[in-house]
């Protein structure tokens, strides 16, 4: 399930056959869902019922747009284009949303441009400019892009596609219904241009090599250089070409001409006599040998002159010859074609060696994936029309949500799943409050000397008043560290009477240790007495704190402070 996912429709809309890529696409991959195709037919011969669905679906757009009464289904205006376009929509995938769609080369104004090195991004401004004189409508009615073909230290050589503002507003207003969106306008020759990367990278990269897509009414010649299309040209010859010598050899309508060219399976290679199929096989298709023969030799001239133009484009390249001619388009599966060509050209002519993993023919659907990949790449490096202010315009549909549907529902869960859990604990954690409160209710009635509460917070203070109060009466007895103890240290370790003559004023406990004050005869005996008690195991540290003369002048009078040295089990307890 790729992320950000969303479904787009690339239609490419040629001038026999409408076709259609769905894609689903994501996180910079995309894959085909499916592939379809209809074949153009005329309002004329359009089936009622489909006419009269296609005039609702657009008298419904009319209403939503436009309040106020609506006129009749009857009454509703129809194109070609518009008719097939919303009927092959209608047809194959109702409920898609987001559009891709190529403007046909017959619709375009290409130029070649030689345009001064400049920063490439001054040539969107530079190229309408360029291009100007050389377009038959004005810069105010045309939209202009380019891309960059070769670009080297002296100037840059740009492949420019100009149409006309109503061409483009004619192109997406069929499917500008409801929330639809415009996601890319591009043109054919750039989505069949970039159909080629999707060959080995070794079939293109340094390379020179060329296309040739055969449709039903023209022929687009590519020339790409390092995969990036150099040149482009539209060559009149396709299908319906054929189809009009059909009509004309056996006297047929179009549609009826159209039908007896499939019949018939024309095949180049019977021009050769030694491969004609025997009577039995002209008998079955209901047809004369000779008249056979003759209608191939039409087709044959008809391909001569377009091998004819392409010489004529190959000589007109910017490069070398390309090395390679790779054959698309429906014209190009006709039997015989791509031998013929190659040739007729005296060069390599061949068909894409891509498979599609639905097993369609990729010669068909060349245009229409090439068009997709371009979309895959980033919105600068894109040929779209709606990459400019007035494009911008006709992009239509509001931001489509349904991509991001499966991240969102993702973290939704997480979210719900995080909340659940912490949700979870702080249930378990009151409980376990709860339990420890009961715990200490419990334990508290054994305790001795602490008063019986139901408030815990009371219970607490009242044990916490218990263990200071025991630690001060532990701490003047644990370990014989009592004030009788210190009092009989100090006296063991003083010099006696005969030695040091020593008169003990007064002496204050300090819970960690004692002071005390004395009468001495000179600073010389409390020197030797602060070096006598300093021995004391029990004694941590002795200092003089005071030394001076008494109130008679003969004695010296002394404050002594001594810290104990503990080493008790009460030794860093606590009553938090």
């Amino acid at each position: 399930m790729a992320w950000f996912a969303e479904n787009y429709l690339v239609i490419d809309y040629g001038s026999s056959y409408i076709k259609g890529a769905l894609y689903e696409g994501g996180a910079g991959a995309s894959k085909i869902l499916r592939l379809e195709s209809l074949p153009i037919v005329s309002i004329g011969s359009a089936d009622p019922v489909a006419l009269a669905l296609v005039r609702e679906a657009r008298a419904e757009d009319d209403a939503a747009d436009v309040p106020g009464p609506q006129e009749s289904l009857q009454h509703v205006e129809l194109g070609e284009y518009e008719y097939n376009l919303v009927r092959y929509v209608l047809s194959f995938f109702p409920e898609e949303q987001n559009f891709i769609i190529n403007l046909p080369q017959e619709k375009l104004y290409v130029r070649d441009l030689n345009i001064p090195v400049i920063n490439p991004r001054q040539l969107p401004e530079m190229i309408p400019f360029e291009v100007e004189n050389l377009i038959p409508i004005t810069l105010e009615e045309a939209e202009v892009q380019g891309i960059i073909a070769e670009s080297n230290e002296e100037s840059t050589r740009v492949v420019s596609f100009s149409v006309n503002r109503q061409v483009l507003i004619d192109t997406v207003e069929p499917l500008q219904r409801g929330d639809s969106a415009i996601r890319m306008l591009s043109v054919d020759a750039v989505g069949l241009a970039e159909f080629a990367r999707l060959l080995p990278e070794n079939d293109y990269r340094d390379r020179v090599i060329a296309q040739i897509d055969m449709g039903g009414e023209y022929t687009i010649f590519n020339a790409l250089k390092n995969g990036q299309l150099i040149f482009t040209r539209k060559l009149d010859l396709g299908g319906a070409d054929i189809t009009r010598l059909v009509a004309e050899q056996f006297k047929l309508g179009n549609d009826e001409a159209e039908q007896r060219k499939l019949e018939l399976g024309l095949d180049l290679t019977f021009l050769n006599k030694e491969l004609q199929p025997d009577d039995a096989w002209f008998k079955r298709l209901r047809v004369e040998k000779s008249e056979y023969v003759k209608l191939l030799k039409k087709v044959e001239s008809l391909f001569k002159e377009l091998c004819e133009e392409i010489e004529r484009s190959v000589l007109s390249l910017p490069v070398e010859s390309p090395q390679v001619f790779y054959c698309s388009g429906g014209l190009s599966l006709m039997a015989g074609v791509i031998d013929y060509l190659g040739q007729e050209l005296g060069r390599r002519v061949t068909a894409y060696p891509v498979a599609l993993s639905n097993g369609e023919n990729p010669a068909l659907w060349a245009t229409a994936i090439g068009t997709s990949a371009h979309y895959q790449r980033k919105s600068q490096d894109r040929l779209d029309f709606l990459n400019s202010p007035f494009g911008s315009t006709l992009k239509g549909g509001e931001l489509n949500f349904n991509m991001f549907s499966t991240p969102i529902m993702i973290l939704l869960l997480s979210v719900i799943l995080f909340l659940g859990g912490l949700l979870a604990g702080v249930v378990l954690d009151r409980r376990q409050i709860q339990a420890n409160r009961t715990e200490l209710i419990k334990v508290a009635r054994t305790i001795p000397g602490v008063k019986a509460s139901s408030n815990y917070k009371t219970i607490l203070n009242n044990i916490k008043q218990v263990c200071r109060t025991r630690l001060r009466s532990a701490g003047g007895t644990e370990d014989g560290q009592g004030i009788l103890q210190i009092l009989q240290e100090i006296t063991r370790l003083t010099p006696g009477p005969d030695d040091l003559f020593f008169k003990l004023r007064l002496l204050t406990y300090t819970g960690d240790g004692v002071k005390f004050d004395a009468d001495v005869n000179n600073y010389e005996d409390s020197t030797r007495l602060i070096a006598a008690l300093k021995k004391s195991t029990l004694f941590s540290k002795v200092e003089l704190a005071k030394n001076q003369r008494a109130y008679n002048q003969k004695l010296i009078r002394i404050t002594v402070q001594i810290k104990l040295n503990r080493q008790s089990k009460l030794a860093g307890a606590s009553c938090n």
